[in-house]
């Protein structure tokens, strides 16, 4: 058990790792989508657009990000536009460091 909890701890510092650090351009990218979800912008899909853009010119041009790196955010951020008009958006993104792995698994089959 107390493995299982050191194992989630360590893939949530990960997880939060993933946000942090990134090429300037990635990073305000990354911040206005946030903010688009936190506002539930109408313009969210154009901002999605600017944010995969991004990653594919940080992961595929600069080599600033690993593809994992580069899968995560994809993964994370997609789903999460998804889930924004959800009323379970909230408790989804407090559970998402504990559901991340199979969403991810399932979200793979379907990209």
């Amino acid at each position: 058990m107390e493995l299982l909890v050191e194992s989630s701890i360590i893939e949530n510092q990960k997880i939060l790792s993933y946000e942090y650090g990134l090429p300037s351009y990635l990073q305000k990218d990354l911040d206005a989508y946030k903010k688009g979800l936190e506002e539930n912008s109408s313009l969210l899909d154009c901002l999605w657009d600017e944010l995969y853009g991004s990653i594919n010119g940080a992961e595929i041009d600069d080599r600033a990000i690993s593809s994992e790196h580069a899968d995560y955010l994809k993964k994370s951020f997609y789903l999460m536009m998804i889930m924004n008009n959800s009323k379970f958006f909230c408790v989804f993104y407090i559970l998402m460091p504990f559901l991340f792995q199979p969403l991810m698994a399932l979200i793979s089959l379907h990209m």
